[in-house]
């Protein structure tokens, strides 16, 4: 439902309003034309609780209702003052129903009063008693759910636990600086020194700032603490500035932060404690989130494992990102070259050098958005369709990946086409599903039909396959071409790749993006029946790493299908998990790749109880998704459970 209503300023426009009664929540949003200099202002009364955003003109109201009171929200600005009260209402069929009535609108002494005329208000009214029942799912509101679920952070136990740290190295921060504002700054450099780990150094260089307030406050920083270093006038630009912070660290490892952004207490600990479980890691990243200009939390990045594959559609990295100096220094720090994307190029070159990366399971790091959010956007992708691109070519060229590094729109992430194998290569393909395959193979492919996709069938195959690669597909997927497979194959041959899948469709549905495992439910579609939604950072379009592929589409090289055949005779329901977790267990990972396939019948979750206990029993622990975070729901669909 939309209506515009337009009379005077400002101009109002409700878009959406819909009410998720399994929840008992309501989400009413639209747009404000705000006067100049002035702040909008949102109040909400008659309800258990509320959350609202504000970005430029548009804001966000989220509900949670109570059955005894009418929700009523109050937007005001300085001049401005406008009502709406949100009733319950009875419907033509006499079955009770959340419906809107604009019950008044009033301004202040400047006021709204005569903004909108008799037939307006009655047009509005109208209008509002007609609900989309939906599911209210925004990542927001449901970030700002967890946050309130989650105990209080104990950092006296932290203290504690350091008291048995080994290894106890000295931590760098390089930060560039640039005009940046004073209340900024402080909240930064407060977080720094409010760490409980207390071995770190902060080297922040100035990029030819052309504030007096910066020299003055950096000078001041320097005096009062030893373990702040400042260099001065380090040219224009973060490069310049990165790198003679760079040249100022004396510690082990190092971390960029902006003097915008903000760390939790326990940031720098987490990452000495990391060090002192995995001494050989040369690289340690974390979760983050996104702050406002009222220190609201918002959007936040929950990651997966070390996904390599991954990291060639963007930086997903982020913040906070602890790097070992000596290869720091062994690369050349920054590189001037890439100044739109110089940290994407920087995570680039550094894992060419080394794959010892660890991932913290903890929002530690906020990276503060000052201004309007989608400008931020538009200004990154902006920064990856050209300079991205181009750190992503040497990185493959260095690497010995046979691609092309281009741009995809829909996603707003890079992407890789890499070169198919040649089209004499030859595959066994194993046929199930009893259709007639949408795809005609050469005269050299060993095509076997097999009764199920059951480990028993595929084991009894495994004695004749005398392919390079093998295919494992039910002729209900529709593939485009056999080119198809050719590119799969080629992913499937880079090194430490067990098995490859495309993303699997019903037009526009996502049925599965790859498997993402729980002990509980043992495995989940990523997808899950999504409809016209790129997901989670893209996870449903762009080339990721997965924990498996579903097996009604696979590709595996014959070395890594030696490595787990024979299969466990006793799964015939679960066969993509129990390739998934033997192909992890002989060191190899699973790619779901860019490439749509057509489904012609919905996947569902099985249910064989008797082979959940199974698995459970065989894998314990190992059931845990390396790339699927268990702060989301585990039915694949990325939204965050509270």
């Amino acid at each position: 439902m939309k209506e515009v209503i337009t009379r005077g300023k400002p101009e109002y426009n409700v878009e959406i309003i819909k009410t998720d009664k399994k929840r008992g929540l309501m989400q009413v949003s639209g747009t404000i034309e705000i006067p100049d200099g002035q702040t909008l202002n949102i109040f909400v009364t008659g309800c258990a609780d509320s959350n609202f955003y504000i970005t430029g003109d548009h804001f966000d109201v989220f509900i949670e209702l109570e059955a005894y009171e009418d929700p009523v929200i109050d937007f005001s600005t300085k001049d401005y003052q406008f009502e709406l009260r949100l009733k319950e209402n009875e419907t033509k069929g006499g079955q009770s129903a959340l419906g809107f009535g604009l019950k008044r609108i009033f301004g202040s002494k400047n006021g709204l009063g005569n903004i909108f005329d008799k037939d307006q208000r009655g047009l509005m009214a109208s209008t509002w008693n007609s609900i989309s029942e939906n599911e209210v799912y925004d990542i927001r509101y449901a970030y700002d759910k967890y946050l309130k679920s989650r105990p209080n952070l104990k950092l006296y136990d932290l203290t504690d636990e350091m008291k048995s740290f080994a290894y106890k190295p000295r931590i760098s921060i390089i930060m560039p600086v640039y005009n940046t504002d004073q209340r900024w700054f402080d909240k930064c450099i407060e977080s720094i020194k409010s760490q409980i780990y207390s071995d770190w150094e902060l080297c922040i260089a100035d990029a030819n700032s052309t504030s007096e307030f910066i020299p003055q406050y950096l000078k001041w920083l320097q005096n009062n603490d030893a373990r702040i270093k400042v260099a001065y006038n380090a040219g224009k630009g973060d490069v310049r500035a990165c790198n003679a912070a760079l040249a100022m660290a004396t510690g082990e490892f190092v971390f960029k932060m902006a003097p915008t952004d903000v760390i939790r207490a326990d940031a720098i600990c987490l990452v000495v404690k990391t060090l002192n479980e995995h001494p050989d890691v040369d690289l340690i990243y974390s979760d983050e989130d996104q702050i406002d200009e009222n220190d609201k939390t918002t959007y936040p990045d929950f990651k997966g494992g070390w996904a390599p594959e991954l990291l060639y559609s963007g930086n997903y990295i982020g913040n906070l990102s602890a790097f070992r100096k000596s290869i720091v220094d062994e690369i050349g720090g920054y590189s001037i070259n890439f100044e739109k994307a110089y940290e994407y190029d920087f995570v680039l070159r550094f894992t060419e050098k080394t794959d010892r990366v660890e991932h913290i399971p903890e929002v530690i790091y906020s990276k503060r958005i000052i201004g309007n959010y989608a400008d931020y956007l538009e200004e990154e992708r902006k920064n990856l369709a050209v300079a991205g691109v181009n750190a992503l070519t040497m990185s493959i060229s260095n690497r010995g990946i046979d691609a092309r590094a281009d741009y995809d729109v829909d996603t707003n992430m890079c992407v890789l086409n890499i070169k198919p194998l040649p089209e004499n290569t030859k595959f066994t393909v194993l046929l199930y599903g009893g259709g007639k395959p949408s795809v005609k193979f050469p005269k050299n492919a060993q095509v076997m039909n097999i009764n199920n996709v059951s480990c028993e069938e595929i084991n009894k195959a495994y004695s004749s396959v005398n392919g390079e690669f093998v295919i494992i597909w039910d002729t209900g997927v529709h593939i485009s071409s056999y080119e198809d497979f050719l590119i799969m194959a080629a992913w499937a041959a880079q090194p430490g790749v067990g098995m490859v899948g495309p993303k699997l469709y019903d037009s526009n549905v996502c049925y599965s993006a790859g498997l993402a495992f729980s002990y509980e439910k043992v495995r989940s579609n990523i997808g899950h029946g999504e409809f016209d939604t790129i997901g989670y950072k893209g996870k449903y379009h762009c080339m990721t790493d997965v924990s498996a592929v579903s097996s009604k589409c696979m590709v595996l090289s014959r070395k890594a299908f030696d490595s787990i055949t024979p299969l466990d005779g006793k799964i015939s329901s679960y066969t993509g998990v129990e390739m998934g977790l033997n192909l992890m267990s002989k060191g190899y990972r699973s790619i779901s790749v860019a490439i749509q396939a057509q489904m012609k019948a919905p996947m569902r979750q099985p249910g064989n109880d008797t082979e959940i206990k199974y698995l459970q029993q065989k894998w314990g622990g190992d059931l845990v998704d390396k790339y699927y975070s268990d702060v989301f729901e585990n039915d694949g669909t990325y939204k965050i459970k509270y």
